[in-house]
């Protein structure tokens, strides 16, 4: 289901577009789909923002060099701290890229180790896709590594381990 609002201040006209015809119009204008991303991200979280999705409040936007378009949130039906990634426009108007998107999202969720970060669900809505998670603390590797400088060796085979184990554990898995 795709939802849109629109305040005009002053007169104005407005166009309805079907989703399949909007998919089409993102995939075919990368600019437009940029665009889009954009005003979503904008509109997601702050004062007239939308501050919501689904069953889940959205109490800020992570910071701190973090991916802009990733978002704290909170169950409201458990109380659960989860964060909440916006996929942008220019990947999931791609063709192919729902069902993909889906099965590789239910093979996530099933998956469970402490290098892989748990995927709870995942939401279509505002025309693209969201993927909810467990919240971690921290950042991620790159801006781990703008602030810190280039990991010494010991550093970097911790790093490698950890992504080697997970990567061998998703790979024994049964899909």
């Amino acid at each position: 289901p795709s939802k849109a609002d629109v305040v005009a201040l002053r007169d104005s006209e407005a166009y309805a577009v079907n989703y399949e015809d909007f998919q089409s119009l993102m995939k075919d204008h990368a600019g437009l789909a940029t665009a889009m991303t954009e005003l979503m991200k904008s509109r997601m979280f702050g004062p007239d923002g939308l501050n919501s999705l689904a069953h889940y409040k959205i109490v800020e936007q992570f910071s701190g060099g973090c991916s802009p378009d990733i978002y704290n949130a909170i169950d409201i039906d458990s109380g659960r701290e989860v964060a909440i990634k916006m996929l942008n426009y220019e990947m999931t108007s791609q063709p192919n890229f729902k069902e993909h998107f889906k099965r590789d999202s239910q093979i996530v969720a099933g998956v469970r180790h402490p290098n892989i970060i748990r995927v709870i669900e995942t939401i279509e809505d505002y025309s693209t896709d969201f993927v909810v998670m467990e919240k971690l603390r921290g950042c991620d590797l790159k801006f781990t590594m703008e602030k810190h400088g280039v990991f010494n060796a010991k550093q970097t085979s911790g790093v490698i381990s950890k992504v080697a184990l997970a990567l061998e554990y998703a790979g024994n898995q049964k899909h």
